[in-house]
């Protein structure tokens, strides 16, 4: 069995590709659109070949600042394909705290969820050391603009640059994949902070594999095909690793909000055959089917 994340998306790709891998609404769109393994591979090489374009190396740190949607897996996979450590926070982080993280882990690439995130981040511009590049996820322009040592890209001119980079280098993303090991430090997820300076806690692609292959044996109804209901942060390590197990199995991920009204009439709409959840949630769920 392959022995990192990537390697192990690489190979569901080719079980699955044309099954549907995301399930997603796009601003405040009340539509979902849906996004096969194939072309999920796709843009997680014009990501991965975009970083490469931009100079990324081995080992390098990449923040990533955003809610869950598909967006974040696909920048995860492309950032640990090339052999980088991602560095996940939640939307909701203070300045204060996202410069600190970002100073602390070392990180030259940040990719932000929107324009309210890039401020944040930006608004300490002087304070981070060593970041090269930050990314705005939702913007759906092409631009490139400097800011100083900063570089600041869109997503869309960020595709554009990889698929520039993928048409020269067709094969230099999946020969980075195959350079990683188990051994390699694939996140590192750093705590709440409330006794403190948050606190950053390393795991290596051996952590998720573990789970991955025990977890499979106690989940022996999952079948390719079948609609996950994602509602948890994907920067907390609980909802990535279960994300990561029903993607590699070819069930879709459908993501919602942790809002009663939302999440029903999503369930109504999608069908879903498994959420993951907290027992928060679940008392809200319970109090929106009662009213």
């Amino acid at each position: 069995m392959s022995d990192t994340v990537p390697k192990r998306f690489k190979e569901a790709v080719a079980l699955y590709s044309e099954l549907d891998i995301f399930i997603y609404k796009e601003g405040e769109s009340k539509t979902f659109k849906k996004q096969i393994y194939a072309d999920f591979w796709n843009e997680t090489k014009r990501v991965a070949s975009g970083l490469l374009h931009c100079g990324i190396k081995r080992g390098e740190k990449v923040v990533i600042i955003s809610d869950s949607r598909r967006e974040w897996i696909i920048i995860d996979v492309a950032t640990l394909g090339l052999g980088c450590i991602d560095v996940p926070r939640g939307n909701d982080s203070s300045e204060d705290e996202l410069t600190y993280i970002i100073n602390h882990s070392e990180s030259t690439f940040i990719f932000v969820e929107n324009n309210k995130q890039l401020h944040k981040v930006l608004s300490k511009k002087h304070d981070l050391r060593l970041v090269r590049c930050i990314v705005v996820i939702d913007d759906d322009k092409s631009y490139e603009e400097k800011m100083g040592n900063i570089t600041v890209f869109s997503y869309k001119k960020l595709l554009e640059l990889g698929a520039e980079y993928l048409r020269a280098n067709p094969k230099a993303f999946d020969m980075e994949i195959e350079k990683g090991s188990s051994k390699d430090i694939a996140t590192i997820i750093y705590t709440s902070g409330t006794t403190g300076m948050p606190k950053g806690v390393m795991l290596r692609h051996e952590s998720f594999i573990f789970q991955l292959d025990r977890l499979y044996d106690y989940l022996p109804t999952l079948k390719p095909g079948k609609i996950m209901i994602s509602i948890l942060p994907l920067w907390h390590s609980f909802e990535r690793a279960c994300e990561y197990i029903v993607a590699l199995k070819g069930i879709a991920i459908a993501y919602s909000k942790p809002i009663g009204p939302v999440l029903l009439k999503d369930f109504l709409l999608l069908n879903p055959q498994m959420i993951i959840s907290v027992p928060r949630i679940w008392e809200g769920i319970r109090i929106g089917i009662i009213k």
